[in-house]
């Protein structure tokens, strides 16, 4: 025998270090390409607080600017004696963060709001505000930190220097500032700090360093002279993010612990050997496997040829092998064996006759011979294979005797395995599942079913139950049973898992609720029958600007906290609870149709949801529009029910956003009116069924026309003419606002072009413009491509705007106010006087115009203090270059009240209702024979 380390010894070693050395290295890549991830992450996310940090305080410091400007303007344009104290009132509400506004003057007089202590022998001449004021004269400028005098806190000033008599300033407390870092985090433990050009920090987590300087606090390896140009800097426990804020004397840094990065990579690096081990792992079982079947050929050939070496001289190699080699060996072998035994039977050819009557009885008694141990060994292979075997295999006569069963398999169970009877065994099955079992059984030998295959539980020795599949044939003579044999296996494994993934498929994997899919399966059968219950549709409002503010990791966990309320409070009452879709939850009150009952319910859960969440160092509010409808009285049908509770859920957040609504016919029609509507238009935008009308804008000054506004008209081919007011909203809800907004301006500004040639002044053009419009990312560039494709100069389009509450809210509407601005167009304010429109617009927007709303035109002919407010309006917005118009102006009356106030252009009934461009021509002939007096 030959020995030593073999070709499978050695080509397992070799694919064994093959695969091993391939885990670790993917491994160690693994680790670096995820510890780059995580530093990108957190590189992120530093970058996007630091960017917040850096709106809120351009908004911070560019209110206070444009306060102190506003300010200004005022000061500078009013002829008579100014009450600066009421001033300095109405000027500060601007600023959000300010804490005082004051002006000093050059013979050293002081004048603030709020009124406070002052020294008797302060003089303002000498403050650093003052005279950083003097030093930079028409600009604003900032003050380092310093001690509030007045409050004992730290603050910096704005000021500027508005004429040689007169000097303005606000104070900003550094604590509102460091109210504002204090709520932002990078990570755990992140946090933001604050520091002007000198290095000074004026905001940071610690108040006790506001006001010191960056280079001579303890902890920080790392001076002031890195952050000047905004980079990333670190040093042995810290890495810091630094940010220039744009035209601001002031840095933003982001600092982070490197201690925080490396805690996040360590479950990553338990993970990566754990798994390196597990392919070690799976290496060995490879090897032995596929190097058994490379080797198993020459294996069987060197046995092959060790037998021959012993003498037996009539093997064959009978391996099969796909390699060309290997199978020229064995074919070899084989042919070497077969011509030796050829030439052996020759020299025994001629013994054979002597022995052949010898030979032939020894055949015979050792055929019989094999057979009896054939047969010996096939009954112990067979037995050995019924023992080991996995299933359980059983045979039973027609008198329910069990003659046989595998002792290993059912030695779990309380049964004798010698003697025993069917109902031994039926005992034990569980008894919700004994009567089917023991009608399977007797339905299969009736011949009344198929076959037999059945899953049900057994007890078994531990006194658990355990999932059995049993199958089963069984045998007749002559059409009389006779006997059944079968098999049983244990699938309590596989019960688990589809418990399990059923489970994953009917369950939220976020917030653990049950989902959509298992709602309507599990409760469909109920709402149907007839039975009498409540399904409230439940919709968090407003949780995309959640998810826009805060991020969606915030978002989601503000789901869980009301998930989990909601899920105590249907615990309490016996409730039906499921997650519908992205924040809409599904409540089923089975049962429950009495109305008193169903709003005191209602009402608890609105209360339960609006009760302030908590996440973190947030603290936030939120509430809920609910649908409510009652079954069988709303409907039959599951789809029916949850349609209607849509409908009324719609409702009610149209109607008030924090309110709930009862599912009604009347709200079902308005419902399909709306859907109506808006397959109407969008026919008719496909068909050009839009109309422009135009109403003229007349000059006071110049005594003609200015311009027109072009206001839109549907003239339909399904419903006849349509007013604005019917459409706009639901054009507006389903976005359809974009396309009919930019036909108006196209049909509008072909319109201009057209009728320019009939003036002898130039004419400009008014056109409403949608906030939802200014939420396209490419609205500025669409709109400038419509009026220079009819080479109108940019100054002769106005877009007029209402909806200021959202705008407010919206900077990106904002920026593109501003961009249109920047381009030449005329942004006018429409509606003033009515809904949200307040001073505060008049600033913050980029208005070129406001238009006064024809109702409060109509108040101003019978309130003289109407009156008295629209003329300091007026008065105001020219002080700051804005143009007004008067709207709604229907005889000369209204029309003299508009001249009183000083007004710039005027529009109305008087002059003339909006026509279709057919009749602008005789309009104008009209017009220029009318004179304004």
């Amino acid at each position: 025998m030959i020995s030593g380390n073999g070709i499978q010894d050695k080509l397992k070693q070799l694919l064994k270090r093959t695969i091993i050395s391939f885990a670790i290295i993917s491994g160690l890549l693994f680790y670096l390409f995820t510890y780059y991830q995580i530093n990108d992450k957190y590189t992120n996310d530093a970058f996007s607080v630091i960017k917040l940090t850096n709106i809120v305080l351009e908004n911070t410091f560019s209110d206070a600017e444009n306060s102190l400007n506003a300010l200004e303007i005022f000061v500078q344009n009013e002829d008579k004696a100014i009450d600066m104290t009421k001033t300095l009132n109405i000027f500060i509400t601007n600023v959000k963060d300010a804490s005082t506004m004051y002006v000093g003057y050059s013979d050293g007089r002081f004048s603030l709001y709020p009124a406070r202590f002052v020294a008797s022998d302060y003089d303002p001449r000498s403050r650093s505000w003052y005279i950083n004021a003097e030093e930079n004269e028409g600009s604003i400028v900032w003050t380092d930190p310093y001690v509030d005098h007045g409050t004992g806190e730290y603050a910096i000033t704005a000021s500027k220097k508005i004429n040689d008599q007169m000097t303005i300033g606000v104070d900003i407390l550094l604590s509102e500032i460091t109210n504002i870092v204090e709520n932002e985090k990078i990570g755990k433990n992140g946090f933001i700090t604050i520091l002007n050009t000198s290095g000074t920090i004026i905001a940071t987590k610690n108040q006790n360093l506001l006001a010191k300087n960056w280079d001579e606090q303890a902890g920080s390896h790392i001076r002031f002279s890195e952050f000047k140009n905004g980079q990333v800097s670190h040093d042995m426990k810290n890495i810091y993010y630094s940010v220039k804020v744009k035209d601001k004397d002031l840095i933003i840094i982001g600092q982070i612990s490197i201690d925080e990065i490396l805690q996040s990579m360590l479950w990553i690096f338990i993970l990566i050997t754990f798994i390196t081990f597990i392919i070690i792992y799976i290496a060995e079982k490879i090897t032995i496997r596929y190097g058994n079947q490379i080797v198993q050929p020459v294996i069987a050939l060197s046995k092959s040829i060790e037998k021959v070496t012993d003498g037996d001289m009539n093997i064959q190699c009978e391996v099969e092998s796909d390699d060309v080699e290997i199978r020229t060996l064995i074919d070899g072998f084989n042919s070497m064996i077969q011509s030796i035994n050829e030439k052996n039977l020759e020299m025994q050819a001629l013994y054979e006759e002597l022995y052949a009557s010898e030979e032939t009885l020894q055949e015979q008694y050792d055929l019989l011979y094999e057979n009896k141990i054939f047969i010996e060994k096939s009954e112990q292979r067979y037995r050995s294979i019924f023992d080991a075997s996995e299933e359980g295999l059983w045979d039973m006569d027609k008198n329910y005797f069990i003659s046989y069963l595998t002792p290993n398999w059912y030695d779990n169970f309380n049964l004798n395995l010698d003697n025993s009877e069917l109902n031994e065994w039926v005992n034990l099955i569980h008894e919700e599942d004994r009567k089917r079992v023991h009608d399977a059984i007797k339905n299969y030998i009736a011949k009344q079913i198929e076959s037999y295959r059945i899953e049900y539980r057994v007890l078994n020795k531990n006194g658990e139950y355990v999932w059995i599949e049993a199958v089963g044939i069984s045998k007749y003579e002559n059409e009389e049973f006779i006997s059944m044999s079968g098999s049983h296996q244990d699938i309590t494994a596989r019960k688990k898992y589809e418990l399990h993934i059923q489970n994953m498929a009917y369950t939220d994997s976020l917030i653990r609720l049950k989902n959509r899919a298992y709602f309507e399966e599990k409760h469909r059968e109920f709402i149907e029958s007839g039975s009498d219950g409540t399904l409230l549709l439940i919709d968090i409002n407003n949780f995309k600007y959640i998810n826009d503010l805060y991020g969606h990791t915030f978002g989601d966990e503000i789901l869980k906290q009301v998930a989990n309320r909601l899920s105590s409070f249907s615990d309490h009452i016996d409730g039906n609870l499921a997650r519908f879709s992205g924040n809409e939850f599904v409540f089923l009150l089975k049962n429950t149709s009495d109305y008193h009952k169903i709003v005191a319910i209602v009402k608890e859960i609105c209360d339960i949801i609006e009760t302030p969440l908590i996440n973190g160092t947030t603290v936030l509010k939120i509430n809920s529009s609910m649908g409510v409808t009652i079954f069988p009285k709303d409907g039959t049908s599951f789809e029916q029910i949850i349609q209607n509770a849509d409908i009324a859920m719609f409702h009610a957040r149209k109607v008030v956003k924090k309110s709930f609504y009862f599912f009604n016919e009347e709200i079902k029609n308005s419902a399909i009116t709306e859907m109506n509507y808006e397959h109407l238009l969008r026919k008719a935008i496909e068909e050009d069924e839009f109309e422009v009308y135009y109403q003229p804008i007349m000059s006071i000054q110049n005594k003609n026309i200015k311009g027109f506004e072009a206001l839109v008209r549907w003239q339909s081919k399904d419903l006849g003419f349509i007013m604005p007011d019917r459409f706009i909203p639901i054009a507006e809800k389903t976005r359809l606002i974009n396309e009919i907004g930019l036909i108006v301006l196209e049909k509008a500004c072909h319109f201009l072009e057209d009728i320019s040639s009939l003036s002898d002044h130039e004419l400009d053009m008014s056109v409403n413009i949608s906030v939802i419009q200014l939420l396209e990312d490419n609205i500025v560039e669409k709109i400038i491509k419509i009026v220079e494709r009819y080479k109108l100069e940019h100054h002769r389009i106005k877009l007029e705007i209402t909806e200021s509450i959202t705008l407010e809210s919206n900077e990106s509407a904002i920026d593109k106010l501003v961009q249109l601005r920047n381009q030449g167009f005329g942004i006018a304010l429409d509606d003033f006087g009515t809904g949200y429109s307040t001073f505060k617009n008049l600033i913050r927007l980029p208005l070129t115009g406001i238009k006064i709303d024809k109702a409060i035109m109509k108040e101003s002919i019978s309130s003289e203090h109407v009156y008295n407010l629209l003329e300091s309006v007026v008065d105001f917005a020219h002080k700051i270059n804005i143009d007004v118009v008067a709207e709604g102006i229907e005889n000369l009356e209204y029309l003299d009240k508009s001249q009183k106030m000083d007004v710039d252009y005027v529009q109305g009934f008087h002059f003339s209702k909006p026509v279709p461009e057919s009749q602008i021509i005789s309009l104008i002939d009209s017009l220029d024979q009318l004179c304004l007096e």
